[in-house]
């Protein structure tokens, strides 16, 4: 008779089991931010709240949360990212560039206070995705995973 009750037990257990992953997977997350001419959704994340949007043609919007700022952008696939790097001009005695990737590009700028620039660049069809994030330097690893969950919300469609 105990066998019977430990693998009823164990059948219990894989069906509440199941329920809660299912639960789990239907919860949806709220769209914070959508632009259909541009093609772009953000979803909810970590406090984030729109800022303005900047203009349409680029598309230009910008984000806040707390003391961190980011600038979601689309231009048309013209420009890698070293020509975006030529433009923002990183070669003052102010900038020190902390990291550089295909796709991403770190720097500091050194002024009264020192600001963590973050930009990453995403390839889509004929278009780029530009995603600045800018926050105080001190705050930079307290903040990186709201930084990433913002970034990961981003679809293009």
């Amino acid at each position: 008779m105990t066998k019977i009750r430990l693998v009823m037990f164990m059948t219990l257990l894989l069906i509440v089991s199941a329920c809660e992953s299912t639960q789990a997977e239907h919860i949806e997350k709220v769209v914070m931010y959508e632009n259909e001419k541009a093609g772009i959704q953000i979803l909810e994340s970590s406090n984030w709240m729109l800022d303005s949007e900047v203009s349409t043609e680029p598309f230009n919007v910008t984000f806040k949360q707390d003391e961190i700022r980011a600038i979601v952008s689309i231009i048309p696939n013209i420009k890698s990212l070293e020509e975006i790097k030529k433009e923002l001009d990183l070669t003052s005695d102010y900038v020190q560039i902390i990291e550089e990737t295909p796709e991403r590009l770190s720097f500091r700028m050194e002024q009264t206070e020192h600001t963590r620039s973050d930009i990453y660049v995403q390839q889509t069809g004929e278009e780029t995705l530009v995603l600045a994030f800018f926050t105080p330097d001190h705050d930079y690893l307290a903040n990186y995973e709201k930084i990433e969950e913002f970034r990961k919300n981003i679809t293009l469609y």
